[in-house]
């Protein structure tokens, strides 16, 4: 979950209640340790599908922690739905991105509370989620299934197994954006391409994917790649 910086959440006026439009990045630059990554002319647009690509050290984790709100203080322009950035409520924000860490998080409870988190959702929609992040094949290879505890001390799923079941986590919540940080990462081949096959082929999401490099048999799915250097 991203977290609110004191500033933005008193200068928020405006409510971003759908994402409708799209996200709009004009001069956009971020300086830290006296040195500044600037950000090539970026638009997001509702429903496409989007890659950014660059080495090490090109901006990939800044410009995620601007567009997650934890890096308010960069400079340039964000539009979203033709709104500043800076003057959306970021609560509101978050009701519409959801996001997927190369690190993610579990908990030490079932398999069912880490994909739902205790939210209310039908059966068919939580089936949906575990079949398009590839999470139902080794669901019903765990002892107690669903019901089986992740245990990140016992290491009994593998690491490619939490990204899935995170991925199926955030597209439980149904939110129009979905950011994946090298999310696909620690699955094998043919996993992560089936997993970024299924998300790039939802008509009704907008992705922007952050990877060291692309899968060829996915490349064609992105609307636009953007290099970072």
């Amino acid at each position: 979950m991203v977290g609110l910086s004191a500033s933005a959440v008193l200068n928020s006026t405006v409510f971003c209640s759908s994402f409708k439009k799209g996200l709009v990045l004009n001069g956009v630059s971020y300086t830290y340790n006296q040195t500044k990554i600037q950000f090539p002319q970026m638009t997001f647009e509702k429903g496409k599908k989007y890659a950014i690509i660059g080495e090490s050290g090109s901006g990939k984790s800044t410009l995620l922690n601007i567009l997650t709100g934890r890096f308010p203080d960069y400079q340039g322009e964000i539009l979203v739905n033709g709104q500043d950035f800076q003057e959306v409520a970021q609560a509101s924000w978050f009701e519409n991105i959801s996001y997927v860490s190369q690190t993610p998080i579990t908990f030490k409870k079932s398999a069912l509370f880490n994909i739902t988190l205790q939210r209310d959702y039908s059966k068919e929609k939580l089936e949906l989620a575990m079949d398009t992040a590839q999470v139902t094949p080794f669901i019903h290879q765990l002892p107690q299934e669903l019901d089986t505890i992740i245990d990140a001390s016992k290491n009994n799923l593998s690491g490619g197994q939490i990204q899935r079941v995170t991925i199926a986590r955030e597209l439980l919540g149904q939110k129009p954006i979905l950011i994946l940080d090298e999310a696909t990462s620690a699955l094998d081949y043919q996993n992560a391409i089936a997993v970024e096959k299924n998300i790039l082929e939802n008509p009704d999401l907008t992705v922007i994917c952050v990877t060291h490099s692309l899968h060829e048999e996915t490349k064609g799915y992105f609307d636009q790649i953007y290099q970072l250097s």
